[in-house]
């Protein structure tokens, strides 16, 4: 009698875990931050909007300034070449007429930086590449 209560007892707990649900093994996944040093030579290809609209180059830094200087062709005939920017005021560029052919789908510009740090070193970038598309260039 006492084990047919105790095997009772045993399996009825089991049967209760099992209608109740064990917790599910969750892991919280801690995000790190990686900090990658991106080689100039290497540097990646900026998708830019279609042409009309707008393409800003912000500054992140108080006190630090920059211009963008770009290949003709990029921005309209009125933007100003090369393009002041600091902290609060972003350097703005109206991405301008393009022409596109089925040869030349998409077209290749290329932008630099010249300014000064916050701490007033100054500061030249490496040339950057910026593709437009008619569509934008959800394919770059």
């Amino acid at each position: 009698m006492r084990l047919n209560r105790l095997f009772i007892a045993c399996y009825s707990s089991l049967i209760l875990i099992g209608i109740a649900g064990c917790p599910k093994n969750v892991q919280q996944v801690k995000q790190k931050v990686v900090e990658i040093e991106v080689d100039s030579s290497l540097a990646p290809i900026t998708p830019a909007p279609p042409p009309g609209n707008i393409v800003e180059w912000v500054v992140t830094t108080p006190g630090e300034s920059f211009a963008v200087s770009w290949q003709q062709g990029l921005c309209d005939k009125n933007t100003p070449n090369p393009i002041p920017a600091s902290y609060g005021h972003p350097a703005m560029c109206t991405i301008g007429p393009q022409t596109f052919t089925k040869q030349q789908p998409v077209l290749d510009y290329t932008y630099c930086f010249q300014g000064k740090t916050p701490d007033g070193k100054p500061r030249e970038s490496p040339k950057y590449m910026m593709r437009v598309g008619p569509g934008g260039c959800p394919h770059c």
